[in-house]
């Protein structure tokens, strides 16, 4: 088991788990791996016995300049198959590393209880919480509030 820092010959296995990831976590199945590179400061690999089984990435944010830099600890993910394995704990390590490398504070972003998990070992504040809201949802609730408030064109 190995990281592997991102190169353009890898573009084809990171497209193939991106896709899974948005399969699994947004059951969408499709990304732009050319945008996912540019927006990324660092992109590892997880091999284990020559087989790319998962990725993690990270961004430098300083939320155009509203905050101190930190770096973003932005996906990580890992095959089912591989989830009992070292990598998810290499890649941990990795976004450690990354942060003492930057000198900077590490974000953690969560979107699945999983991901919570990885949390629950270091000491930190949560920052902001998102939620996502459906159009019909959104609508709806900007049609009541026209009717309750006459605003003027």
């Amino acid at each position: 088991m190995k990281l592997k820092l991102f190169q353009e010959t890898d573009r084809n296995d990171l497209h193939h788990l991106l896709v899974e990831f948005s399969t699994e976590v947004f059951n969408y199945g499709s990304c732009d791996v050319d945008m996912f590179v540019k927006s990324h400061s660092h992109i590892y690999l997880a091999i284990i016995r020559g087989e790319v089984v998962g990725f993690t990435s990270f961004i430098v944010n300083d939320y155009y300049g509203l905050r101190p830099a930190t770096v973003g600890n932005t996906y990580l993910y890992v095959k089912p198959k591989y989830r009992r394995s070292k990598a998810l704990h290499l890649m941990s390590i990795q976004a450690g590393l990354v942060a003492r490398d930057l000198n900077m504070p590490l974000e953690h972003y969560v979107a699945t209880k999983e991901s919570k998990l990885l949390t629950k070992r270091l000491k930190g504040k949560e920052i902001y919480t998102s939620y996502e809201y459906p159009l019909e949802e959104v609508i709806r609730v900007i049609d009541g509030l026209k009717k309750k408030v006459r605003i003027k064109q």
